[in-house]
């Protein structure tokens, strides 16, 4: 129905390394509790609460505990053979790990393909593959959404973002991207680059056409938008999601760039809508 077909689904905790392995359909893994070691072909990741692993058909993964954390890993697992090409290609080019803010709706939709799996009411087989399809819709609106704020930040010069003499300027674009929830100083990002502060504000400009610390408020204030206008998240919440240190100083801010307070910014385009087909 939905271009794939689920051939296992389960709710578990592990606490053992299950060994290398391959098979040919995809299998997504919601880490719902504890901390875990992954092994996905030749990268080596960790995962938490909230990560979301998406192992490919024909590639080595496993996955275990960590050891200070042994029997705490719950998982929630799902097994599916994908045989829409549109589909397989989106999902082929997903990340490995994706960490879900909105984790709890993931595991509710998951609980509800446990619960339709152990009913097996009429109907059942087409149900949980809308539940599944929900959650992999999760997933790939989040991966979209990630690149359409990307694309509203300063472009890089063409071949420029790399290296700029021996600034390694795509590390701390990089570390940014990663971390500009945290406080992020000048200093840090110089200990990145292995530069002083100065060689990496001019060769960051450069590139990108901003400061660094302007490139991380800008970064922030995308997601601050992208959050109040596709979740129901708090304001407060959000300040605190995407890096500002207060509520004050983030609606302070969001008002002198937007010219309207966060609310305002929500209200104006969460309301009533309509689409024609």
């Amino acid at each position: 129905m939905n271009g794939y077909d689920i051939l296992w689904c389960g709710k578990y905790s592990q606490d053992w390394e299950n060994k290398l392995h391959e098979h040919t359909f995809f299998q997504l893994v919601v880490v719902s509790e504890g901390e875990a070691i992954v092994q996905a072909g030749e990268e080596t990741l960790e995962a938490g609460a909230g990560d979301v692993l998406l192992f490919r058909p024909q590639t080595f993964h496993g996955i275990r505990p960590r050891e200070e954390k042994k029997g705490t890993l719950r998982l929630y697992d799902v097994k599916f053979d994908v045989n829409e090409a549109g589909l397989f290609q989106k999902l082929w080019e997903l990340p490995v790990q994706k960490h879900l803010e909105d984790v709890q709706t993931a595991k509710y939709y998951f609980n509800r393909i446990m619960a339709e799996s152990e009913k097996k009411l009429p109907f059942y087989m087409w149900t949980i593959s809308c539940y599944l399809w929900m959650i992999l819709l999760m997933i790939l609106r989040t991966q979209t959404q990630e690149r359409q704020a990307l694309s509203a930040l300063p472009e890089p010069e063409s071949g420029a973002a790399a290296q700029r003499g021996n600034i390694d300027i795509a590390g701390v674009e990089s570390y940014i991207q990663e971390n500009y929830i945290h406080n992020i100083t000048l200093d840090t990002l110089s200990q990145v680059a292995r530069s002083n502060k100065t060689s990496l504000t001019q060769a960051f400009k450069k590139t990108y056409g901003t400061t660094p610390l302007r490139y991380i408020i800008q970064l922030r204030l995308a997601k601050a938008k992208e959050l109040l206008v596709e979740t129901n998240i708090s304001i407060s919440e959000i300040s605190e999601l995407v890096g500002f240190q207060t509520i004050h100083y983030f609606s302070r801010f969001f008002k002198e760039k937007e010219h309207c307070s966060p609310l305002e910014y929500r209200m104006r385009n969460s309301g009533n809508r309509f689409y024609t087909f």
